[in-house]
């Protein structure tokens, strides 16, 4: 139970103030989501920009994270194909769509032609026929009277009788190419027609299933968006694979570590210390089935028993009218951390930058007790020594102290598997996730050496 540096360190008995550690506080066992195959490791990785950048390679297990999961990956996988539909109908509307211009405009060509053809082949009749007058009106049987002219008006009707059938034949076969050229644009336009006819059709189809396909895909997209920002909130959530240490408390602790270490660098507390009277305290945010949800608040309120004086505990009274503890007679510890509610006034800090300092929310609680272990160890809290110094300021119980110390060890034990590098990539990927291999048990905290120096009391002693 977290109390005031000031407050003389009331001695409580830890079952009654700190939920009752009753067995063996259990930490992280060997074995974890890691999958080896061939050589390689797969892992699960989402960008997440509201976790800590150092736990971008942390892996999560769990039920309802499974589930999320797998709901993931099935709307990525039905977005996928909706999309690969969406290509190839867009694909083909375009293809249509080119054969509809590429028709529409030869047949516009044949028009133009055809009409321009119709107009030349007016034009040629009607020279021939202008020519047919000429020749009858002057007549061509004039061979006598030629004769009877002279050798020299002979030549010239000769070439004047060449002139004219040559207009003739050139106007006949230029009468003959227009007439063609007509037969040639018309057969074109029908052809065309009924192949735009055609390509009409089925663009529609295509149109039809494109837009069908356009709506799909935007729907899919908002709900595997929403798939994923459930899948992101079910990884805070959830425990890391192979440990108890929820994924939302990690960050809180490993955030305020940080802050702590920029604001007072001499203290030296380290994220496995926060966890050590995290689990201590409420097993995480854990105690009475409750859980931290992916902003860190617990969901349901985690409340000690009243600190009235009974089941050895110093008697504390109200501080805060019930507003925190929901109890106007006594003060009762509250949160993860487990602050009471005159402590919280004191120490209590806003973590998580929502504007409010909540002791049920894990960012601020972890804060508060950085805080509040700093000002009782003094220095060096990452040391066995100095971590137990700062715990007896958490709770005067040197039993308790020494659950925290030995707590603390287990994960500092395991930093660099709970706590893998960073990833390459922040993209997520289709690694399946694999339960503890057995064999491999959890290790409880009894097993961890006795630190020197340091008086250990076995847990199950512990008086509830």
């Amino acid at each position: 139970m977290a109390q005031p540096v000031s407050n003389a360190r009331l001695r409580t008995r830890l079952g009654a103030a700190a939920l009752a550690v009753t067995s063996l506080v259990t930490v992280c066992g060997a074995g974890g989501l890691w999958s080896q195959t061939a050589g390689a490791q797969e892992a699960i990785v989402i960008d997440d920009p509201r976790l800590d950048p150092s736990l971008a390679g942390v892996q999560v297990d769990g039920d309802g994270y499974r589930k999320a999961l797998a709901a993931y990956r099935s709307a990525a996988a039905h977005l996928a194909d909706a999309e690969d539909r969406l290509a190839k109908a867009t694909e083909e509307t375009d293809g249509l769509s080119g054969e509809r211009d590429r028709l529409t405009a030869e047949i516009d060509d044949a028009h133009q032609r055809g009409d321009d053809a119709r107009l030349a082949l007016d034009r040629h009749r009607s020279s021939l026929r202008a020519v047919a007058v000429t020749t009858y009106v002057q007549g061509r049987d004039t061979a006598a009277d030629t004769l009877l002219g002279g050798a020299e008006e002979a030549a010239t009707q000769a070439r004047q009788d060449a002139m004219i059938d040559d207009v003739t034949e050139r106007r006949s076969q230029q009468v003959r190419d227009a007439e063609a050229t007509i037969d040639d644009t018309d057969g074109t336009i029908a052809r065309d027609t009924d192949a735009l006819n055609g390509v009409e059709d089925r663009l529609t189809e295509a149109t039809t299933v494109r837009d069908q396909a356009s709506t799909e895909v935007d729907g899919l997209r908002t709900s595997t968006a929403g798939a994923r920002r459930s899948l992101a909130d079910w990884r805070l959530s959830a425990d890391i694979a192979g440990s108890d240490l929820p994924l939302v408390a990690l960050d809180a602790y490993v955030k305020a570590a940080a802050r702590t270490a920029f604001e007072h660098p001499e203290c030296g507390i380290r994220w496995w210390g926060l966890a050590g009277i995290g689990k201590v305290e409420s097993g995480h945010g854990t105690y009475g089935g409750a859980r931290l949800g992916a902003d860190g608040t617990t969901s349901q309120p985690i409340i000690g028993i009243p600190l009235d004086g009974s089941n050895g505990t110093a008697v504390v009274a109200d501080t805060d009218g019930g507003a925190l503890d929901g109890d106007p007679t006594t003060d009762r510890a509250v949160g993860p951390m487990q602050f009471i509610p005159g402590s919280w006034r004191a120490l209590g800090r806003d973590g998580n930058g929502d504007g409010r300092a909540d002791p049920s929310n894990i960012y601020d609680a972890a804060l508060a007790a950085a805080g509040l272990l700093c000002r009782a160890g003094g220095s060096a809290l990452d040391t066995d020594a100095g971590l137990y110094r700062a715990a007896l300021g958490y709770n005067d119980s040197a039993s308790y102290a020494s659950l925290v110390v030995r707590t603390a060890q287990a994960y500092a034990a395991r930093e660099a598997e709970l706590i893998p590098p960073p990833p390459t990539t922040t993209t997520t990927t289709e690694a399946t996730p694999t339960a503890p291999a057995p064999g491999n048990p959890v290790a409880p905290v009894a097993t961890v050496p006795a630190i020197p120096g340091i008086p250990v009391v076995p847990p199950e002693t512990v008086q509830p």
